[in-house]
Parts: C-alpha cells; structure tokens; sequence
C-alpha cells in the first residue's frame, strides 16, 4: 500500500495520518490545504476519467504535485461525488513543471459554486447507488471492480 506521508514545513501533516493514495479526502480538508501558504494551484478544469467526468484539482505540495478529482458522477457507483475528492500523488511524467499558480481566493470561490451545483444535482438524483459495485471498489479499488463486476 502506498501512504502520503508528507508535511508543512511547520510540521503540520498534510493528510491524516496513513491516508492512502487513492482514498477519499473530505472537500473541507482540500479547502484546507489550498489555503495553506506552501500550496500553489496548478490548475482546476473539467475532465473525464475511467469512472465519468469530474472536475480535476492539480496541487502543488512541498514541491509534489497531487491530483484531486471530485464534483462529478461516477458512473459505475451510479452516484455524485460532492463531499468528498479523490486524490493520487501526480506521475513524475505528468508533472508541470512550468506554470503560473492560480489565484486560491478565485478557485476556493469556484469550487464552492461547484459543490452548490453538484449537491442540487445529487439531492434531485431519484436512483439508487450501485451498492454491490461500491462494495466491491471499496475492498479492493474501482479499478478491480470495473475489471471484475461488469
């Protein structure tokens, strides 16, 4: 298993301690971290995955990058990510190394206008989560359940 075991400079952990890449993390701690002083925004756009299309949140942590995904739908769970974002350490080939960081006060401001949307979405959302598929992807991950279950 792989943990992100990373710090501030004034000690504070950046993730709970032993959270897992590829776990879930609440959206109040991405709100967290994008206020912290040593954190840059990279970028926040819309995009697709294996899973469905979420909006992309690409961190820079201590000179390490991290992607977070949320604020979408997962199509195999059959359900709304509002709460909570996705999160993986970014690939050494995928790293930009070359950007202008973005404004935090303009991103924090999009990504609550975005959960506002994403919860009326998921509120007025009339069918069940797929809870044998979450059952599996959440012992194993959704890799091995999109491979095993369909």
């Amino acid at each position: 298993m792989i943990y992100a075991k990373n710090e501030f400079s004034n000690g504070e952990k950046i993730f709970m301690e032993n959270q897992l890449l590829f776990d879930s993390i609440p959206f109040k701690r991405v709100k967290e971290l994008i206020n912290n002083d040593e954190t840059k925004i990279i970028s926040l756009e819309q995009s697709y995955n294996s899973y469905g299309q979420f909006y992309f949140l690409h961190l820079e942590i201590n000179n390490e990058q991290f992607m977070f995904y949320g604020l979408g739908f997962h199509e195999y769970r059959n359900r709304y990510y509002v709460n909570t974002l996705k999160f993986d350490k970014v690939q050494t080939c995928l790293i930009k190394s070359e950007y202008k960081p973005l404004d935090k006060k303009d991103i924090i401001s999009q990504l609550d206008k975005l959960k506002i949307k994403f919860q009326k979405l998921a509120d007025s959302f009339k069918e069940e989560p797929d809870r044998e598929f979450e059952m599996i992807a959440d012992i194993a991950d959704d890799d091995y359940a999109m491979s095993n279950y369909f």
